[in-house]
């Protein structure tokens, strides 16, 4: 399911800001897998979290952010100081930013955008891993 024109209208209004930040550009440098680029993916991973919460009573400008801001964090040794050296963030970005690996860190997600950010990145991961090898 891809974005129609105006939720790309939408979506680039919420994450040009990261997407275009020289600290956030750097991602291009690391794969996440043989096809995609750590930057590629966070923003594959950003547009599925703003399909799943733009119809619901949820905050999409919250979620985009710190779906896009999780990657960074991953990879910067999972410090929030280094997320907020670069970007302010408020405290749902925050949990967001830190929840995004549960169960694989200590920190429980409060709100349902951090659930549903867990919830897409498994779907990725699966579907990573159970992909068939092509002969």
């Amino acid at each position: 399911m891809g974005l129609r024109a105006e939720e790309i209208v939408e979506f680039y209004q919420i994450a040009n800001e990261i997407i275009d930040n020289e600290i956030f550009q750097t991602l291009k440098l690391h794969n996440k897998n043989k096809k995609l680029n750590l930057y590629e993916y966070s923003i594959m991973v950003a547009k599925r979290c703003y399909l799943e919460v733009k119809n619901k009573d949820l905050n999409v400008e919250m979620m985009v952010r710190g779906s896009l801001l999780s990657s960074y964090y991953n990879l910067k040794n999972n410090t929030i100081d280094n997320v907020k050296k670069y970007f302010k963030i408020n405290f749902l970005e925050e949990n967001i930013i830190k929840c995004s690996n549960w169960p694989f860190c200590f920190i429980r997600p409060k709100y349902k955008e951090a659930k549903i950010l867990i919830k897409v990145k498994r779907k990725y991961f699966f579907k990573n891993i159970f992909k068939r090898k092509e002969v």
